[in-house]
């Protein structure tokens, strides 16, 4: 256990006369819940990438381990689909999406999905001219009437036309789609004649909530292309492209090239996925991770002031408290949170590495912060 290194000596507020200490609280190295982001790659992707990295291998995808991975991942999909591994989940949504959408037409998605809100634009780029479709809906979720309605609000020369639709799995407020929802979405999807994109970066997480197999969730969704997230869940670096819908496979490596994200030493990332299929390592790394959130949570039910937001169903805790709080535990823990996506809300991420100990250390800190707000 790491041991508090919290110092008293950091400003001062009046209180009834007094001069009062505001707690400083120096960064804990070893716990970051910004983002799972911030994680290390687990010993098993480590110790997987090692091995690779002893002789001459082909390049861009050539060698036995990334096609040892790519067979892997079709198990784990129960599909003979095709697969493809990049560097980044703004690449893996953007070459997927630009697959499904062409420069003329857009993607429907929530308002607040990762692709409108954080990603730079980079549809756009990506499509050559495509554009993203906001729609509204409650925990961050699509839902089948929006998504008609969307589909349906303008069908002259003068508007781009719904191509696509993409889903998140789970949603930047850490939600999941139940199965049944997943159905729905994927009804409507359907009798529109649309394309399914699954943004998939915490996919894990979700299936981990849900006690359910990938094949039966991305049967229910009915996805045609899949953004498959690896670095929040251990991995090194690097997302899979899973394409599931034959008829977006030609010209996709193509595409991957042109773009800039054909890696040359395509085996590094291929071995990483590889560790982290074997024994369903992803499933029990974001098994670790939702569970710590739940944690987090528990410890957090006491505390004055401070709100869960929304329903903690993977690894993400929202919280929600009055704006004083919100601004001091910005100032205090700025390697612990970041103001969300709306007004008056915080994230803390836990990833396959946070402790109990870890959690326990960020409770007592936002405690001590809350009391002097």
């Amino acid at each position: 256990m790491v041991p508090a290194v919290t110092s008293w000596l950091n400003g001062a507020r009046r209180v009834n006369g007094f001069e009062r200490s505001i707690p400083h609280i120096e960064p804990l190295r070893s716990a970051n819940f910004l983002s799972d982001n911030c994680a290390p790659a687990c010993p098993e992707v480590v110790e997987a990438i090692s091995a690779a990295n002893i002789g001459n291998e082909p390049s861009y995808g050539d060698d036995a381990i990334t096609a040892q991975a790519k067979a892997a991942m079709q198990r784990l999909f129960n599909s003979d689909c095709e697969i493809f591994f990049v560097g980044s989940g703004v690449a893996a949504n953007a070459l997927s999406l630009a697959a499904v959408c062409p420069p003329y037409e857009c993607v429907i998605c929530h308002e607040h999905a990762h692709v409108n809100k954080d990603e730079c634009g980079a549809i756009a780029f990506f499509t050559g001219g495509g554009s993203l479709l906001p729609c509204s809906g409650d925990h961050f979720k699509l839902t089948p009437e929006g998504i008609r309605i969307a589909a349906s609000s303008r069908h002259d020369i003068h508007c781009q036309q719904p191509a696509a639709v993409t889903i998140t799995q789970a949603t930047e407020a850490g939600t999941v789609y139940s199965i049944e929802e997943l159905y729905r979405l994927s009804q409507a999807i359907k009798d529109l004649r649309l394309y399914t994109h699954v943004d998939g970066a915490r996919l894990a997480n979700s299936a981990a909530y849900l006690n359910a197999s990938i094949p039966s969730i991305i049967s229910a969704i009915g996805a045609d292309i899949i953004s498959l997230g690896g670095s929040k869940n251990g991995h090194h670096l690097g997302e899979a492209i899973v394409i599931l819908n034959p008829r977006l496979v030609k010209g996709f490596q193509s595409r991957i090239k042109q773009s800039g994200h054909l890696t040359s030493k395509t085996r590094y990332l291929s071995a990483g996925w590889l560790a982290l299929l074997k024994d369903d390592l992803w499933l029990e790394n974001a098994k670790k991770a939702n569970n710590a959130a739940r944690y987090l949570v528990q410890q957090l039910a006491g505390v004055e002031k401070i709100k869960i937001s929304y329903p903690c169903e993977t690894n993400l805790v929202l919280i929600s408290a009055p704006p004083k709080v919100i601004s001091a535990i910005v100032a205090k823990l700025r390697w612990s949170t970041h103001r969300f996506v709306r007004d008056g809300m915080l994230r803390f991420v836990c990833s396959w590495c946070t402790s109990s100990d870890e959690v326990d250390r960020l409770v007592e800190e936002l405690k001590a912060i809350v009391a002097f707000s």
